[in-house]
């Protein structure tokens, strides 16, 4: 039995839940706005502390969940040889960052808007200064998408662009056969 939670998620037995049409909807929604929440924890003991996280702590916990995902889809994938498995895996979770986890029509189209919202979402510089762990973890997603999208990433063309909020913002157009 693992002793760390993150042991437990990685085993073999969870593979199921490593679905696209799991992860899609799993990834939209950590890339969702951040809010603040706080957590109460019990212990043995009856006694009750409660941890409060800010809007930047919850954006870091999200960058570095994302972050986690992907990179244990890319160590399986190295440990079994299949990183081309692993990049037709990473499209379709991108196809499918929907909130019922289907493939839509226009599913090429929805992988480069949602490698868009995905990649913005990640490059926010959230308690860069706090901790250099946290640009490190940034860095290591760039490395696991770069790698996972590819192929997929030849096909499509951006768009950046600031507007008057002064936020990135921009466009994501499949440029790939078929189309």
């Amino acid at each position: 039995m693992p002793h760390h939670p993150h042991q437990l998620i990685q085993r073999t037995e969870l593979k199921a839940c490593w679905t696209p049409g799991a992860l899609g909807p799993l990834l939209m929604t950590l890339i969702s706005p951040a809010d603040e929440f706080s957590i109460i924890s019990t212990n043995s003991s009856d006694n009750k502390a409660e941890r409060k996280y800010d809007k930047n702590q919850a954006h870091l916990i999200q960058q570095r969940a994302i972050e986690r995902i992907l990179r244990w889809i890319l160590d399986n994938a190295k440990k079994q040889n299949t990183v081309d498995k692993a990049q037709s895996q990473f499209e379709e979770i991108c196809m499918r960052m929907n909130r019922f986890g289907l493939k839509p029509a226009n599913e090429t189209q929805l992988y480069c808007e949602n490698r868009l919202a995905l990649d913005n979402f990640m490059s926010d510089a959230v308690l860069r200064l706090a901790d250099p762990e946290n640009e490190k973890m940034r860095t290591r997603y760039a490395q696991h998408v770069k790698l996972l999208g590819a192929i997929s990433d030849n096909y499509y063309q951006r768009s950046q662009f600031y507007g008057r909020t002064y936020l990135p913002a921009g466009r994501a157009e499949y440029i790939g056969p078929g189309q």
